[in-house]
């Protein structure tokens, strides 16, 4: 038996399994105990990627019919640039028969399209026999369309922070307390030789570079402008291959 409960934003789900789970020969849409109640979408797709089954809000977002959306007619809905991906990401999962996530567009009714968060897991008969992949189908339209923005923003950010002299960074402490560079300007490598990419992915290359003494006051500080909510301010020796430099920070603190 199969539970199924609302999540906030999904729009969907699939099944994708053999003919055995479909041996009445008919849309199972027409009984509820298979999702046909759930507000979510929902398909069923066999184990070869044709789709068998879909519930009443796969319809309603697609505005197609059993008819029309069943085998392989459901990629139909989703975006040409995508469905190339979507159809490989179905037969690695039959073959390798592993979950997966992939995000499309699938188109709606409106002709509009949004963009959907896909996972999907493998599931077995009772014997243990292999049937398929059960899929859930998020919108994430808004989160989106959110991080294309953000993206756009960081990029204008990047641009500016590239002309200015020095080096222009975010620094932020995780749940752990390690000290990360959500940002840092390519003027780095000006300074110490280091890639900029390498210092996001991995603060401690550049700390590393501090004598320990300095490093010590660099923590105090840093920590002692984080209590205070105060201008951190801080000046200190930084190691650039064979030679030692003399750097000044000025940073403003802020609550996130």
């Amino acid at each position: 038996m199969l539970a199924l409960s609302p999540v906030t934003n999904r729009v969907g789900f699939y099944i994708a399994g053999g003919p055995a789970l479909l041996a009445r020969g008919s849309n199972p849409l027409d009984d509820d105990s298979w999702g046909g109640g759930f507000q979510g979408k929902v398909t069923v797709r066999g184990a070869n990627g044709g789709a068998e089954y879909f519930n009443r809000a796969w319809f309603e977002f697609t505005g197609g019919s059993f008819e029309t959306e069943r085998g392989g007619g459901w990629l139909r809905s989703v975006h040409p640039d995508d469905a190339a991906r979507m159809s490989r990401a179905m037969a690695k999962a039959a073959d390798e028969r592993e979950p997966y996530e992939i995000k499309y567009r699938l188109q709606r009714h409106d002709g509009q399209y949004g963009w959907m968060l896909d996972i999907g897991k493998p599931f077995y008969d009772i014997g243990g026999d292999y049937c398929g992949v059960i899929a859930s189908c998020y919108d994430i339209t808004d989160r989106r369309r959110m991080e294309l923005a953000l993206a756009e923003s960081e990029a204008r950010y990047a641009a500016i922070t590239s002309n200015v002299p020095g080096v222009v960074f975010r620094l932020r402490e995780d749940a752990s307390g390690a000290l990360l560079f959500p940002y840092v300007s390519r003027g780095v490598t000006e300074l110490c030789g280091l890639n900029a990419g390498s210092v996001e992915a991995d603060a401690s290359l550049l700390f590393d570079r501090l004598p320990p003494d300095d490093r010590r006051r660099f923590d105090a500080s840093l920590r002692q402008s984080a209590l205070t909510r105060s201008t951190w301010r801080w000046s200190g020796r930084l190691s650039a291959g064979e030679t030692m430099k003399w750097v000044t920070i000025q940073a403003s603190p802020m609550r996130l």
